[in-house]
């Protein structure tokens, strides 16, 4: 018996700006993405891609190498922004002569 086929209504691409992996082929440092898609039966995949920073042509499946923490950026929620606070002050008045 064969899967369902699902189709994705949605996919996007976040660049895991933290990520410290090395390219398995050659060593020189790597970069990564998170591509996530959702499909139409409501179901969420996401992958992480690592490829390497020289043009070596490696790319493939990679665990999330961060030096930034140990949370992975596919579970790290964003962290709340401090309540506004302004940036200027009112000016004295001056004194007419």
């Amino acid at each position: 018996m064969t899967a369902p086929r699902r189709t994705v209504r949605s996919s996007d691409v976040r660049e895991i700006l933290n990520y410290f992996g090395k390219c398995p082929l050659c060593g020189y440092p790597a970069r990564a993405s998170t591509y996530t898609a959702r499909f139409d039966d409501g179901t969420t995949e996401e992958h992480i891609i690592a490829t390497c920073g020289l043009p070596c042509g490696w790319n493939g499946p990679a665990a999330a190498t961060t030096m930034t923490g140990n949370e992975s950026p596919l579970t790290a929620k964003p962290k709340p922004l401090p309540p506004n606070q302004a940036q200027l002050t009112t000016r004295p008045e001056r004194e007419s002569s």
